[in-house]
C-alpha cells in the first residue's frame, strides 16, 4: 500500500468541495478538509493538488471561537510535473537527451507523492478534546484515517480551508467546447480519468485509494446555456444546465446573488476515496429509468445530451434487470441511487465512480443497432457489478487487485447468463479459457505477487481482468463438489455483506479464507497453482479400451509451456513463478454403448500417468446401418407424434438435431450428402463407446489435445446437448476433412435447434473442406446455405460449387441468429483459396453482388455493420494470400495483369465501396461504419499491391470535425503505408500530438506510431542492419562460427534496432515534435509515457553525468565575495593578434543565458569573429595574416569570398535580423496575399501594372535578401513597406487583402522593433559589428528538400521573371511547420481546410491554378530555399485552390557517404537554434579544407565520366553519388549578374521533357543530350519485365515523381528547356518505350534512365548548387543505382535457389553428413592445431554453405558445388583418407555428386529455366513505397 512518510501524522475524516463552473475551460472555488490529528507533533499538512493556482489557507484551530475569523497559514506549493524541462548548459537541448526527462518525470511523480501542497499549521492548533465535528468513519484498518477514529476523543478535528482555481486544465477534467470543426458541439464538462492521479487535478485532496472519507459537493453553475443560430443570434429555447456528481442530490437552489446561476449540493454520506468522486456539467437531459422488477428504494437516473433521448432509453433499459439480479442474488446495493452520464470524447470508454458512471456517447444506440447493443449491454452490467466490488469494496494492497476486478467481472457474467442464458455464458467462458491458455505460456505475471508496490502496469492489466473471472468460475466448480456443495454463491453474499459492516479492504487471504469457511476444502494447492502461480497447463489425453480387462486405458501427459519458455531457477522465472506440474481431479465422461454417461476423476498429480478407468456396458455400439437407421428414424417420427413407446424405445436418438430437408432422397443428392461407408460401418460396430469427453465438468483452463474417430466426434456434435462439447466437436471435426465431415457441419449449420454460435462455428469450419482434394464440397454447402436461406431461388439447380449465381433478398434482421449465421457464412466464403492462394471470380461476383443488390428499405434494423462485414470480406476476397516462393517470383507484378475477368472484377469492387463512401458521407451510417471498412478496403488493397498506394485519400479523414474512430482509422492507414518516413506527414501528425482537441485521437496517434515502425519492420521496409557481408572465406566462418555461438534474439533484436534508427532516427520533424510534446507542460500522461518508449527505440540516450554533490560549509567571519561569472556572463572570444585573426573563428557565446532575449537570430552564412581589441580594419579581400606568435605556416591561405547576401554591404547580424524577420513574415497567416508577385492573369487583375508601377512581393525580398541586394536593412524594411503600400493602394477600400495587408504591417512593426533594439543593445554593449571585410566561406545552411506532390495542376503557381518593375516570384506554397521546442507554447488550432481565401477580384475557388513559369537567371552561390508542400496543399490541392500558408520546417542535414561536412554542421546548428537552442554553431578549418577537397575530388570524378562518354558535355556535370536522379529547373550560369537569383517552383516546373513522341529512341541510334546511347556490342539481351520492375520501383518513391512525365516548357515556366537540352527524356517515355519493345539491350535502358539525370543536371546544375537537384535528383539516382546493381546481379534463379536449399537440408539428413553439419571448433573438439592445416578462409560446412544459398551468393551451381568439393578436401586433408571422417567424406561425395546431378537435369530440361531465372535475379523483397505526392 503506497502510504507517504507524512500518513501517519493526518486522518482525514470528511471534506467539503465547493466550485463555481465555467464551460470556458475554468474552475473556481474552495475546499475544506476535516482534519482530526493522531499526534501531538502534527505540525505540517502535505495535501495532494496539481494544476491549480492555490489563491490562500486558512485553518481553523478547535479553540478558536465560531465568531472567529479563520486564521491564515503559510503554505508552498509547486507542482514537480510543470517544471520539466532540459538545460543548455548541461548539453544541446536534442532529442538523445530523453533518459533524462524520463529520469525527471519519474523524480516529479516521486516527489508527489507526499504531497505538492504542504501548509505549516499555526501554533497550538493540536488540542485534545472530545471530536464533535469530525465523522472518523473510515474503516480501514491500519489507515491514518482508522488511527484518527480511534483516537477521536484525544483530539479535536481542525478544519483547513484552501481556495483554489484551476484554469484550462490539461489532466483530470475535460472541457468540451464548440470549435471551428465542430460548431454544433454542445459545451460540456465532467472529470476523466487521464491519468493515475486524475483526482489531484481538479482538487486539493489526499490522493489515495485507501484514505476514503465523506463528501459535500456543491457546484455553482450557469441556469441556462445559451443557443446561437448560424447568423449568431440567441435562440428562444434556452438549455439548462444540469450537474450530475457523487453521492446523493440534496437540493437544487438559485444562487443568493446571482439570479443566472444555479447551485447543486450533493452529500455522499459513505466514505469514499477520492479517486471515486466525479461529476459532469453540461445540457443534460435526463430519463429516469424504472422497471416492473423491484430495485427497492434506488433511484435510477440515466444522462445524455441533446438530441439522444431515444438512444438513451434503448442502451440503459437493461440496468433495472441487472440492479435487481445483483441485489437478490449478493447483497443490497451499498448506495441509494445510481447514475450513467453519456459524455462525449472521454479518455476512457468507461469511467466509474460512486453512484456515478461515465461512459462515451459511442455506447449510445438507437434501437435499430444490433452489435453494438450487446457491448453496451455487457459494459453497462459491469460498471453496475463494480458498486459492489471495486467502489465500495477496494483491495487491500496493489497484490489484491485481482480479486476486486474479478468478482465485478463474474457478477457480470452471471447477469449475462441469466438475460441472454446458459449457452451463452459457456460459450464466452470457453473462448476466454482458450484465449488465456494460449497466452499464458511465461511472459505474463501470476494473479497475485505479494508485496506489490504497485498497480499493474497498462500492458498486464487486459490480461488479468480476462483470467480473473475464470480462476472464480473453476473455483466455484470446485468448492460445488465440496462436501457442503456450496460454491461462490454463498461466499460472494457474506463478503458483500460484511462490507456493508465496515469491511472493506478486501485481501487475497481474506477471499479464500472465507471460501474455506463456507465450504471447509484446503485451497492453498489451488491457490499456489492458479492465483500466485503463473502459466496454465497442456494436456495430451489418449484413451484405448482394453478387451480383457474391460476399461478403458486413460494416458495423461502435461507439459508446462511457460516453465519451459522461462527456465528453472532463472531470475524471471523467480519473478514469474510458473507452475511445473498443475495438480487436481479432471472429470472424465464416457458415453457407454448403451448410450449412459459414466462419470470417472482422474487425480492429477504427475507430468504423466496411466489410468485404467472400468467399463460398465457389455453391448456393442449402434450400428448406423440402413434399415436400422431407418427404422430408428422411424420410430423417432412416431414418437414425435405421440407414441410414448416408440419413445422410449428410441432412447438413443436425439429428435432435437434432427434434419427433416434431408430424409428425402432427393434432397440429400441436391445437397450432395454424403453417407457412412461399408467401412465406416463396420469400424462404428467394432466400437465399445459413443464418445468421451475430457473435462468434462468445464474445470480446467488448459489446451486438451485428445484424439477420438471422426464418427465419435460426429456423434458428441449431434447428440451432447452441452454447448461447450458441441464446439470441442466442430475444432475436431474442422481438423479432419471429408466430404463426409462437409455434410455433418452443413446439417449443423441448417439445424436451428443449435446454438446459433455453434452453427456459426461450423460455417467456418466449412472453409477447411473446401480444397481441390474433396472437389472443393464444402464451398459448394456454404453456397448451397446461402441461396437457400437468403436469396432468390435460382432457376436451375448445380452440383458444380462454381456455377452458383446470389441475388440476395431484401434485408430482414428480425431473426438475430439468423443475422449472425449469414455474417459468418459470407466471411467465410471470402476466405477460400485455390492452390495459388487467391479466391475464385465466382467468389468475388458474389460479394460485389451483395454490394450491388442489398436493399434495407422494408428493414427496421440498420444494416451499417453488414454492409461494413461485405466491404471487408470483399478486400479478403481480392488480396491473394501468396507463399513465400510464389512472391519471389511475382515481386511486385500485379496478380491480375493478365487476368481480363479479375480486373473487371476488381474495378466493379472499387466502384461499389467508392459509392458506398459517398453515400455514407451524405447519409451517415451508424458510427460511420460503413466509412472506417471502406478505408480497410483501399489500405488493405494498397498493402497487397492491388491498387497504387495513395495517401491522400485518407488524409481528408484525419481532420478534425471527423469521426474520432474514423480519424484515428486514417491515421493508422496512413502510418501503415509508411508516413512516418513521409516528412511533411510527420510534422503534421505531431502537431496534431501536441495540440488536437481529441486527447482520444492524441492517444491513439501516439500509440499508432510505435506501432508502425513494428509493421515496417515484419514488412520488410526498414531492414535490420547487419554487419558488413565478409569479401573473405576466413571472414564468414569466422562470422558463422560467432553467429552460431551468439544469443540470436538478442543479436537480432539489436539488429532490428540500429535499422530503425538508421531509417527514421535521422528525420528532424520527427525529432524536433517528439521534443515539443516531451517538453511541453501540459503534455498529456499518456502519450508522453508512449513517446518516451519511442524515443528509446529510435535514439540512443545520452550518457547522464554523475549528480553533482553540494557540500555546504558553515558561515566563516571572512566576508565572501562571488566570484566575477556568478555575476556578469562569460564570454568565449577568439583572441588575436595584433593585426592577425584567430587561427579558429569561433563565434561568441554566453554561459549564462542573456536577460529575456527579444529575438532569436538566425546565423547568416558566417560572421565575422568578435575581437577583443580593435585593430585596424582589414580590406575586404585582403588575405588572412598570421598571428605573430604563432609559427609561419607552410601554405598561404586561399583568399575567402564574401558571402554572397553580404556582397553590397549588409553586415552578418543584419541579414540574420532580416532572414528572422522574413520568416516569420512568411509564417503569418495574413501573409498568404503576399507570397508570390501578382500575376495579372492568374489573380484576376488586368490593370494591376498600371495602378502599380513598383511591385514587390515577399519571395522577391527573399531573393534580393540572399543575392546580396540590400545595402542595409533599412533596405529590406523599405521593400516591405512597399509592399504594404501596393496593397493597400490597388485594394482600397475594406476587403481581405487590405485587412491583412494592415495586421501585417503591424506584426512587422513589432518585430522590426525587436530587431532593432536588440541590435543596437549589443552594438552599445561593447559587441562589435561583424564586417563583411572577413567573412567565413561557410555556406548558408541548406533547407530541407522535399519531394514535391505529382500533380502540377494543382500544388504550383506561376512565376515570372524578373524585370527591373517585376521582380520574380516564387511559389505561394509555403514550408511545412517548424515544431520547435520551447518551453511554453500557445495552443493553435490544427484545421485542416480545403477552402482557401479568395483572390480579391474575380475570384475562382474551383479553377485550378495556372501552371508556373520559369525564366533562366543568373546562377547565385546560394540559391534560395524552395517551397515545401505541406499537408495543407495536399488538401488544397485535391479542391484545385491554393492552399493556405503552413508554417516552416526545420531544415534537414544533408546525408554525406563520409563524416559531416561543414554544411551539414551549419545546418544542425541552425536547427537547433530555431528550436530554441542559444549555442551557435563551431567551425573549424579542418571541416572547410576536407570539404574542399571533397568537392575537387567530386570535379574530378566527374569529368572522368565525361571523358567517356562519346561526345563530352558542353557544361560541367556533377558526380554521380551511388546511383543517378533527375529533372529540370533551369540553373544559372556563373557568370556574375545583377539580376535576380533563381526562385525554385514546385514539382511540376522540376519536371520538363519534351513528349515521349518527340524524344529519339535509344534504340534507333540517335543522340541522347551530350552523349549518344550505343549498345556495345556483345550487350546484354533486354529483359523487359525486370527493367519494368525497376522502373515501376524507381517512379514510386516521391523523389522521383517530377521525372514521371514530361517537360512542358509553357507550362512549367522553363522556356529555355528545349534550348539547353536536345534530348529530353522522362520515366513516362521510358515505360512507353518497354511497352513497345524499343529497347534491344539493357544498356541501351539504362543510358536512357542516366539521360534523364544528367539532363538535370545540366539544366539545373549539380547538387552543389542547385537545391533541385540536392533534394530530387540525387538520392533518385542513388535508388536507381542499388535497384540497378540488384536486378544484375547474377545469382540463383528462384527454382534452383529452393531446389539446392532442399537438397542441401536433405543431404543434412544423411549418416554421413554427421560430420560437416557445423563449423569446425577446434577447443571444444581438442584440435588445436586445425586452422594451422586448413586455412580459416578454406573451412567449409553446411551450415555456412546453406547460410550463403540463403543470402545469394552463389551465382551458379558450379560455385555451390566447388563449397562443397571444397568442404570434403578439407576433412579428407585433416583426418586422412582411411579414417571415419574421410570414410564419410567419400560417402557423402558420391550422394552429392548424385543429388547435383539430377538437381542440373532438372534445371536443363525446365522449358523456361532462364527466363525464370532472369526474372527471379532480384532479392525477392517487395520495395513499394507510399506516394503521397
Amino acid at each position: 500500500m503506497a502510504t507517504s512518510r507524512e500518513a501517519l501524522k493526518r486522518g482525514f475524516t470528511h471534506q467539503r468541495v465547493v466550485l463555481e463552473l465555467d464551460f470556458s475551460g475554468h474552475l473556481r472555488g474552495f475546499t475544506e478538509l476535516t482534519v482530526t490529528p493522531v499526534s501531538d507533533a502534527l505540525r505540517t499538512v502535505h495535501i495532494h493538488s496539481r494544476q491549480a493556482h492555490i489563491h490562500r489557507v486558512l485553518v481553523t484551530p478547535p479553540t478558536l471561537p465560531s465568531t472567529a475569523a479563520p486564521l491564515p497559514a503559510e503554505f508552498s506549493h509547486s507542482d514537480p510535473l510543470q517544471h520539466i524541462t532540459l538545460s543548455e548548459t548541461e548539453g544541446k537541448v536534442d532529442v538523445h537527451r530523453h533518459t533524462e526527462i524520463k529520469r525527471k518525470v519519474f523524480s516529479a511523480l516521486a516527489e508527489g507523492e507526499e504531497g505538492e501542497l504542504s501548509i505549516a499549521l499555526p501554533p497550538n492548533c493540536v488540542v485534545r478534546g472530545a471530536s464533535d465535528g469530525g465523522q472518523p468513519n473510515s474503516p480501514l484498518p491500519g489507515t491514518p484515517s482508522a488511527q484518527a477514529a480511534s483516537s477521536a476523543q484525544e483530539f479535536a478535528p481542525i478544519t483547513i480551508t484552501i481556495e483554489f482555481s484551476v484554469s484550462n486544465p490539461s489532466e483530470g477534467v475535460q472541457f468540451i467546447k464548440p470549435s471551428e470543426a465542430s460548431p454544433y458541439r454542445v459545451p460540456h464538462l465532467y472529470t476523466a480519468s487521464t491519468c493515475p492521479d486524475f483526482a489531484r487535478c481538479w482538487v486539493p485532496c489526499v490522493d489515495s485509494l485507501w484514505e476514503r472519507c465523506t463528501w459535500e459537493l456543491e457546484f455553482i453553475v450557469p441556469r441556462f446555456l445559451r443557443a446561437e443560430d448560424d447568423e449568431g443570434h440567441d435562440e428562444e429555447a434556452d438549455e439548462p444546465i444540469v450537474v450530475v456528481a457523487s453521492g446523493e442530490l440534496i437540493e437544487q437552489v438559485a444562487h443568493p446573488s446571482n439570479s443566472t446561476k444555479t447551485i447543486f449540493h450533493y452529500s455522499q454520506s459513505l466514505p469514499t476515496s477520492v479517486q471515486h468522486i466525479a461529476f459532469a456539467a453540461g445540457p443534460f437531459e435526463v430519463l429516469p429509468l424504472t422497471s416492473s422488477i423491484s430495485t427497492s428504494s434506488t433511484s435510477l437516473y440515466a444522462f445524455a445530451l441533446p438530441g439522444s433521448s431515444s438512444s438513451l432509453s434503448a442502451s440503459t433499459s437493461v440496468i433495472p434487470r441487472a440492479l435487481a439480479f445483483y441485489s437478490s442474488e449478493h447483497g443490497s446495493y451499498p448506495f441509494s441511487s445510481f447514475k450513467t452520464v453519456f459524455v462525449h470524447d472521454p479518455p476512457a470508454p468507461v469511467h466509474t465512480a460512486a453512484t456515478l458512471v461515465l461512459l462515451s456517447t459511442d455506447l449510445l444506440h438507437p434501437p435499430s443497432a444490433i452489435e453494438q447493443a450487446l457491448e453496451t449491454r455487457h459494459v453497462l452490467a459491469q460498471a453496475l457489478a463494480t458498486q459492489w466490488s471495486g467502489i465500495n469494496i477496494v483491495p487491500r494492497t496493489w497484490a489484491d487487485v485481482w480479486i476486486v476486478q474479478g468478482l465485478a467481472s463474474y457478477i457480470a457474467a452471471l447477469f449475462l447468463k441469466k438475460t441472454m442464458g446458459n449457452n451463452e455464458f459457456r460459450f464466452r467462458m470457453k473462448k476466454d479459457m482458450d484465449r488465456v491458455a494460449m497466452t499464458d505460456t511465461g511472459r505474463l505475471p501470476p494473479l497475485c505477487v505479494p508485496n506489490a508496490l504497485e498497480p499493474p502496469n497498462d500492458a498486464d492489466a487486459p490480461f488479468l481482468a480476462l483470467k480473473a473471472p475464470l480462476i472464480l468460475h473453476i473455483l466455484d466448480r470446485r468448492l460445488a463438489k465440496s462436501g457442503t456443495s456450496h460454491g461462490l454463491s454463498r461466499v460472494i453474499p457474506k463478503i458483500f455483506l460484511g462490507a456493508l459492516s465496515g469491511d472493506v479492504a478486501l485481501s487475497t487471504h481474506h477471499f479464500l479464507r472465507v471460501c474455506r469457511k463456507v465450504s471447509g476444502v484446503d485451497l492453498r494447492q489451488f491457490a499456489d497453482q492458479w492465483i500466485y502461480g503463473s502459466g496454465c497447463p497442456h494436456f495430451s489425453v489418449a484413451a484405448h479400451f482394453n478387451r480383457k480387462k474391460m476399461c478403458v486405458e486413460m494416458s495423461v501427459r502435461q507439459e508446462s509451456p511457460a516453465v519451459g519458455m522461462l527456465g528453472e531457477g532463472t531470475p524471471e522465472a523467480h519473478a514469474m513463478r510458473p507452475v511445473q506440474v498443475f495438480e487436481g481431479q479432471m472429470t472424465i465422461r464416457i458415453h457407454e454403448a448403451d448410450g449412459t454417461p459414466y462419470e470417472h476423476v482422474l487425480d492429477i498429480r504427475d507430468p504423466f500417468k496411466r489410468f485404467d478407468v472400468p467399463f460398465n456396458t457389455k453391448y456393442k455400439r449402434v450400428r448406423r446401418n440402413t434399415k436400422r437407421f431407418q427404422a430408428r428414424q422411424a420410430a423417432a417420427a412416431a414418437a414425435a407424434q405421440g407414441d410414448e413407446e416408440a419413445a422410449e424405445a428410441i432412447g438413443m436418438i436425439d429428435l432435437g438435431f434432427g434434419l427433416g430437408l434431408w430424409e428425402e432422397e432427393a434432397e440429400r443428392e441436391r445437397w450432395r450428402v454424403e453417407d457412412w461407408t461399408e467401412e465406416d460401418e463396420v469400424t462404428m460396430g467394432q466400437a465399445t463407446y459413443e464418445w468421451i469427453r475430457v473435462d468434462a465438468d468445464f474445470e480446467w483452463i488448459a489446451q486438451i489435445r485428445f484424439e477420438q474417430p471422426d464418427f465419435m466426434w460426429v456423434s458428441q456434435l449431434q447428440r451432447d446437448r452441452d454447448v461447450v462439447a458441441q464446439l470441442e466437436a466442430v475444432h475436431a471435426l474442422a481438423a479432419k476433412p471429408t466430404k463426409l465431415v462437409s455434410s455433418m457441419l452443413t446439417r449443423t449449420v441448417l439445424v436451428t435447434n443449435y446454438f446459433f454460435r455453434i452453427r456459426m462455428e461450423a460455417a467456418m469450419a466449412l472453409q477447411r473442406c473446401a480444397i481441390p482434394e474433396l472437389e472443393f464440397i464444402g464451398l459448394f454447402h456454404l453456397f448451397k446455405i446461402f441461396q437457400t436461406r437468403w436469396c432468390y431461388p435460382p432457376e436451375h439447380e448445380t452440383h458444380d460449387p462454381f456455377g452458383f449465381r446470389c441475388i440476395p433478398l431484401a434485408n430482414d434482421f428480425e431473426d438475430f441468429t439468423e443475422y449472425f449465421l449469414r455474417k459468418s457464412v459470407i466471411s467465410t466464403l471470402s476466405h477460400v483459396r485455390d492452390e495459388n492462394g487467391r479466391t475464385f471470380p465466382q467468389i468475388r461476383q458474389f460479394l460485389i453482388d451483395l454490394l450491388q443488390y442489398n436493399d434495407n428499405s422494408a428493414n427496421r434494423y440498420s444494416d451499417s455493420y453488414y454492409l461494413a462485414t461485405v466491404i471487408n470480406c470483399l478486400a479478403s476476397a481480392i488480396v491473394p494470400t501468396i507463399h513465400h516462393e510464389t512472391s519471389l517470383l511475382l515481386d511486385d507484378v500485379d496478380p491480375d495483369a493478365d487476368d481480363a475477368q479479375g480486373l473487371e472484377l476488381k474495378r466493379a469492387a472499387l466502384e461499389e465501396v467508392e459509392r458506398y463512401m459517398g453515400m455514407d458521407r451524405l447519409v451517415p451510417s451508424f458510427q460511420n461504419v460503413v466509412t472506417i471498412a471502406g478505408m480497410q478496403f483501399n489500405l488493405k488493397l494498397m498493402l497487397a499491391g492491388q491498387i497504387p498506394n495513395d495517401g491522400k485519400l485518407f488524409l481528408p479523414y484525419t481532420r478534425e470535425g471527423n469521426y474520432p474512430p474514423v480519424r484515428t482509422m486514417a491515421f493508422d492507414s496512413l502510418l501503415l503505408l509508411g508516413a512516418i518516413r513521409y516528412k511533411p506527414l510527420i510534422q503534421y501528425m505531431t502537431a496534431v500530438l501536441a495540440y488536437d482537441e481529441s486527447r482520444t485521437v492524441r492517444r491513439r496517434l501516439a500509440q499508432s506510431m510505435c506501432e508502425a515502425i513494428v509493421v515496417l519492420l515484419a514488412t520488410g521496409d526498414i531492414a535490420a542492419v547487419n554487419k558488413k557481408e565478409a569479401t573473405l572465406i576466413e571472414e564468414e566462418a569466422q562470422l558463422a562460427q560467432a553467429q552460431a555461438k551468439a544469443p540470436t534474439a538478442k543479436s537480432e533484436t539489436e539488429k532490428m534496432i540500429k535499422g530503425v534508427r538508421k531509417e527514421l532516427g535521422k528525420i528532424a520533424s520527427l525529432r524536433a515534435g517528439i521534443m515539443n510534446v516531451l517538453l511541453a507542460p501540459d503534455a498529456d500522461y499518456e502519450i508522453r509515457w508512449t513517446l518516451l518508449k519511442l524515443a528509446d527505440i529510435l535514439y540512443k540516450g545520452h550518457a547522464e553525468p554523475p549528480p553533482r554533490v553540494f557540500i555546504h560549509l558553515p558561515p566563516t567571519p571572512a566576508t565572501e565575495a562571488p566570484p566575477l561569472s556568478a555575476t556578469l556572463p562569460k564570454i568565449r572570444l577568439s583572441v588575436s593578434g595584433e593585426a592577425g585573426r584567430a587561427e579558429s573563428p569561433k563565434p561568441f557565446t554566453f554561459e549564462q543565458p542573456l536577460p529575456t532575449p527579444t529575438i532569436k537570430l538566425k546565423q547568416a552564412a558566417v560572421p565575422a569573429v568578435p575581437k577583443v581589441s580593435a585593430p585596424p580594419p582589414v580590406p575586404a579581400r585582403a588575405p588572412a595574416p598570421v598571428v605573430p606568435s604563432l609559427p609561419t605556416p607552410a601554405k598561404k591561405k586561399k583568399e575567402k569570398p564574401v558571402p554572397q547576401a553580404q556582397r553590397a554591404g549588409m553586415t552578418a547580424t543584419d541579414v540574420s535580423a532580416c532572414r528572422a524577420t522574413h520568416k516569420k513574415l512568411v509564417n503569418h497567416k495574413s501573409a498568404i496575399w503576399f507570397h508570390q508577385a501578382v500575376d495579372p492573369i492568374r489573380d484576376g487583375a488586368p490593370n494591376y501594372f498600371e495602378i502599380i508601377k513598383n511591385p514587390m512581393d515577399l519571395s522577391t525580398m527573399s531573393a534580393k535578401l540572399e543575392g546580396g541586394l540590400y545595402k542595409d536593412r533599412f533596405a529590406f524594411e523599405a521593400d516591405f513597406k512597399l509592399i504594404i503600400k501596393n496593397a493597400l493602394t490597388y485594394n482600397a477600400g475594406e476587403n481581405p487583402v487590405s485587412a491583412a495587408a494592415k495586421e501585417l504591417d503591424e506584426f512587422f512593426d513589432k518585430q522590426w522593433q525587436r530587431v532593432a533594439k536588440t541590435l543596437e543593445s549589443r552594438n552599445a554593449g561593447g559587441a562589435p559589428q561583424p564586417a563583411p571585410a572577413q567573412p567565413a566561406s561557410q555556406p548558408a545552411p541548406r533547407p530541407f528538400p522535399i519531394a514535391p506532390p505529382p500533380t502540377p495542376s494543382t500544388s504550383t503557381l506561376p512565376s515570372v521573371s524578373p524585370t527591373p518593375s517585376q521582380p520574380a516570384p516564387t511559389l505561394a506554397v509555403a514550408p511545412a511547420p517548424t515544431l520547435a521546442v520551447a518551453p511554453a507554447l500557445a495552443k493553435p488550432s490544427i484545421s485542416l481546410k480545403l477552402k482557401a481565401p479568395k483572390p480579391p477580384t474575380a475570384p475562382k475557388p474551383e479553377a485550378s491554378p495556372p501552371k508556373p513559369k520559369k525564366v533562366k537567371l543568373a546562377k547565385p552561390p546560394a540559391p534560395a530555399p524552395p517551397p515545401e508542400p505541406s499537408v495543407d496543399d495536399l488538401l488544397a490541392a485535391e479542391a484545385h485552390v491554393p492552399p493556405p500558408a503552413p508554417v516552416p520546417k526545420p531544415p534537414k542535414k544533408h546525408k554525406r557517404p563520409a563524416e559531416p561536412s561543414a554544411d551539414d554542421l551549419l545546418a544542425e546548428e541552425v536547427s537547433a537554434m530555431e528550436a530554441g537552442s542559444a549555442s551557435p554553431p563551431k567551425r573549424e578549418k579542418s571541416k572547410e579544407k576536407e570539404r574542399e577537397k571533397s568537392k575537387e575530388k567530386e570535379r574530378e570524378k566527374s569529368k572522368e565520366k565525361e571523358r567517356e562518354r562519346d561526345k563530352p558535355p558542353k557544361e560541367k556535370s556533377s558526380k554521380k553519388k551511388d546511383g543517378v536522379v533527375a529533372a529540370a529547373v533551369p540553373s544559372a550560369p556563373t557568370a556574375p549578374s545583377a539580376s535576380l537569383p533563381p526562385v525554385p517552383t514546385s514539382s511540376s516546373a522540376a519536371s520538363v521533357t519534351r513528349a515521349p513522341s518527340e524524344a529519339p529512341s535509344a534504340g534507333s541510334g540517335s543522340r541522347h543530350g551530350s552523349r549518344p546511347p550505343s549498345a556495345p556490342p556483345g550487350g546484354r539481351p533486354i529483359d523487359f519485365k525486370k527493367c519494368k520492375q525497376v522502373l515501376k520501383k524507381l517512379m514510386a518513391i516521391p523523389e522521383s515523381l517530377i521525372f514521371n512525365q514530361p517537360v512542358d516548357p509553357i507550362l512549367n515556366g522553363c522556356p529555355t528547356y528545349w534550348d539547353e537540352i536536345k534530348h529530353p527524356m522522362d520515366f513516362g517515355t521510358i515505360m512507353a518505350k518497354l511497352d513497345a519493345k524499343k529497347y534491344l539491350t539493357m544498356e541501351q535502358f539504362a543510358a536512357d534512365v542516366e539521360l534523364v539525370y544528367a539532363n538535370c543536371r545540366k539544366f539545373n546544375g549539380d547538387g552543389a548548387v542547385s537545391e533541385l537537384t540536392r533534394a530530387t535528383c540525387d538520392p533518385s539516382e542513388r535508388f536507381w543505382g542499388k535497384e540497378w546493381r540488384a536486378a544484375n546481379t547474377p545469382k540463383l534463379a528462384p527454382n534452383e535457389k529452393r531446389a539446392a536449399s532442399a537438397m542441401i537440408k536433405q543431404l543434412k539428413q544423411q549418416d554421413s553428413a554427421v560430420w560437416f553439419l557445423a563449423p569446425v571448433d577446434p577447443v571444444a573438439l581438442n584440435i588445436p592445431m586445425y586452422f594451422e592445416v586448413i586455412p580459416r578462409k578454406d573451412a567449409r560446412d553446411l551450415s555456412l554453405i546453406l547460410s550463403k544459398l540463403e543470402k545469394d551468393q552463389y551465382a551458379d551451381l558450379d560455385a555451390l558445388e566447388a563449397d562443397v568439393q571444397l568442404m570434403l578436401h578439407n576433412a579428407i586433408k585433416f583426418n586422412g583418407l582411411n579414417s571415419p571422417v574421410g570414410e564419410a567424406a567419400e560417402r557423402f561425395g558420391a550422394v552429392f555428386a548424385q543429388a547435383i546431378g539430377e538437381l542440373r537435369g532438372k534445371v536443363s530440361s525446365s522449358s523456361g529455366g532462364t527466363k525464370r531465372k532472369e526474372a527471379g535475379a532480384g532479392d525477392g523483397r517487395s520495395s513499394k513505397k507510399a506516394k503521397f505526392g
